[in-house]
């Protein structure tokens, strides 16, 4: 880029990117220096305003007297860039069915924990992309906008919190934590809080399907028996989303009847697809019954059975639709 320099009477900053070469020039009102050996010696007499929108100037606006042509040359070639933040783990403890707290670790992408099942949070790490732009101790570590703790130290590494962040929500719901840090801005521009990405914790109910010689649930101490004997052919902690089946031997073998068990809440099937039939018609109406899990969490659930033992081959694929 060439840079020229013109003792004008205009007031101001004028840029012009002609097609063939960038020209940069400087009007202003009077260049003082006592001696001119280089630019570090002229100053601006008066306060001077940027009036080119090109998106490459767009981070300086204006410059007051005594800034020195230097300076005002290097505010303008020389942008500030913002640093980043990452977080790049969670260290957290998982409840057990017995209610304590295990060892911990480190976490570094989202996880899906069933109901009732607690989480602590004791640790997080962070990388800083420059360090030198950042305000010392200005790292806040959050639950979505709710600060866990701030004051920690604004460096990449794991941040230890004074206290350990514990979630134990008996209903269906996430909690999500990020970082942040403030940039200083350099000497042209103001703080400006960055913040990282996050790391999601999100509890959802289990959904079994599978084969059992069970024929009725008469109540809630059978429905209990039978969802935690299923032969599963699906296990999985899942919102209320269509799902695919690869039936298994139990669900091909005579008198064993194929189970679909699911909260309650969750509404009626709209179909269980095998192939492109629709095979609902071939499970009895559902019952509702209640059941607890391993975490202390009662949900009502809904079950379908189907009305023929051995009704699905081995391998065939079902498809289990809302």
């Amino acid at each position: 880029m060439n840079v020229e320099i013109v003792n004008g009477t205009d007031n101001k900053i004028a840029i012009t990117l002609p097609a063939t070469q960038n020209v940069i020039t400087v009007q202003p009102t009077a260049l003082v220096a006592s001696s001119i050996s280089d630019a570090a010696d002229v100053n601006l007499a008066s306060p001077i305003t940027v009036s080119n929108t090109d998106g490459a100037f767009t981070h300086v606006t204006s410059f007051s007297a005594g800034t020195s042509v230097e300076s005002v040359l290097r505010q303008i070639l020389e942008k500030y860039n913002r640093t980043t933040i990452a977080l790049n783990g969670v260290t957290r403890a998982l409840q057990s069915t017995g209610g304590s707290y295990g060892s911990a670790s480190e976490v570094t992408s989202n996880q899906t924990l069933e109901i009732g099942r607690g989480v602590q949070v004791t640790a997080f790490r962070i990388t800083v992309g420059d360090s030198t732009q950042t305000t010392d101790t200005s790292v806040k570590f959050l639950r979505g906008s709710t600060e866990v703790e701030a004051g920690l130290t604004d460096t990449t590494g794991t941040k230890t919190l004074t206290s350990a962040d514990t979630q134990d929500p008996g209903t269906i719901t996430s909690v999500s934590y990020s970082a942040t840090v403030i940039d200083d801005g350099g000497s042209g521009l103001g703080d400006q809080t960055l913040t990282s990405g996050t790391i999601k914790f999100e509890w959802k109910h289990r959904l079994r399907v599978g084969s059992s010689a069970t024929s009725a649930i008469a109540d809630a101490a059978a429905a209990q028996t039978l969802f935690d004997g299923l032969a599963t052919a699906y296990d999985q902690l899942s919102s209320e989303t269509n799902f695919t089946v690869t039936a298994t031997s139990g669900m091909d073998t005579t008198n064993h009847f194929t189970w679909i068990a699911y909260p309650a809440s969750f509404g009626n099937l709209s179909e269980v697809l095998l192939g492109a039939t629709d095979v609902l018609s071939d499970f009895q109406s559902p019952v509702d019954r209640n059941l607890t899990n391993d975490y202390g969490v009662t949900t009502s659930y809904r079950f379908y059975r189907s009305t023929f033992s051995k009704a699905f081959a081995s391998g065939q694929t079902l498809t289990i639709k809302f």
